[in-house]
């Protein structure tokens, strides 16, 4: 027989409310449905296809469809630049609202000047990096604009692809100094060797995921540190194959962290009941 006190009732909720959070097991074809009925899903998929093209272009046998691969390559393109559009205007709503949440902070602190000065610099911190993915969603959608014709930057392309490249590099420099911060507290953790199995399992899961956005974050920083490189020998890449290899590791690394973090992580929480 069981007793019920008044001391475990709320752990028993909140047990209960801890496996409600757990999500449930689905198959790998609806986890691949899912991820293609979603805006950041067809993107990858539309760059996958743009950047298959261009290898299918590469090989010799297939010279005589060129025009067709360039053609498709093209498509892809177009289809990739309009699905990440509803990413930018989210991007705009965002940096309009943090940067009028640090106006509002800077002119309270200056009317209140006991006011803590940690709430401001997240805030700001907060509104640099919205202005940052700003600067870099915007060229991007301005320089595929003029690579597919629908407007001509002229003299401005080579700036816009500038400020695209370097805001890539700095945005992925960041994202990459924030997963080495959190592989390197999760090792200070399990070298306490205080911890619980079940946390032992979510540190693994965890690493492995901050390992493969290393991953896509160092393939960034070089594909665009590339990039620059080649703006300043004439706008265009020396050896094309190293830039496309570049762009194919970070789409894939991209897509890859997606399914790890849904199918396997998923799993693991499922299978140990609880969330990681």
């Amino acid at each position: 027989m069981v007793t019920v006190t008044s001391s475990n009732i709320p752990r028993a909720a909140s047990q209960t409310a801890e496996s409600s959070r757990i999500p449930s097991k689905k198959s790998l074809w609806t986890h691949f449905a899912d991820r293609i009925s979603s805006i950041d899903g067809l993107f990858d998929a539309l760059k996958v296809g743009e950047y298959f093209s261009h290898w299918l272009k590469m090989i010799p046998h297939l010279s005589s469809n060129k025009n067709q691969l360039s053609t498709a390559q093209g498509t892809f393109l177009a289809g990739a630049t309009l699905a990440s559009l509803p990413g930018l205007v989210t991007t705009i709503g965002d940096t309009v609202a943090s940067c009028s949440l640090l106006g509002k902070a800077v002119v309270d602190r200056t009317r209140n000047p006991t006011a803590r000065d940690q709430d401001i610099t997240s805030i700001a911190k907060k509104s640099g990096r919205n202005l940052l993915d700003l600067a870099c969603m915007g060229t991007d959608t301005a320089n595929n604009f003029h690579e597919l014709g629908w407007v001509d930057l002229g003299k401005a392309a080579p700036i816009s692809c500038g400020v695209f490249l370097g805001t890539d590099v700095i945005g992925n420099g960041l994202d990459l100094a924030k997963e080495v911060g959190k592989v390197s507290e999760r090792a200070a953790e399990k070298a306490t060797k205080q911890i619980s199995p079940e946390r032992t399992i979510a540190i693994h899961h965890k690493d492995n995921l901050s390992y493969m956005r290393i991953f896509k974050n160092v393939a960034g920083i070089v594909g665009s540190t590339i990039g620059i490189a080649s703006l300043f020998v004439g706008g265009v890449i020396a050896l094309p194959i190293v830039g496309l290899t570049f762009s194919s590791l970070w789409i894939v690394s991209k897509i890859t962290t997606h399914f790890y973090k849904e199918i396997a992580i998923k799993s693991s929480s499922l299978a140990n009941k609880a969330k990681i």
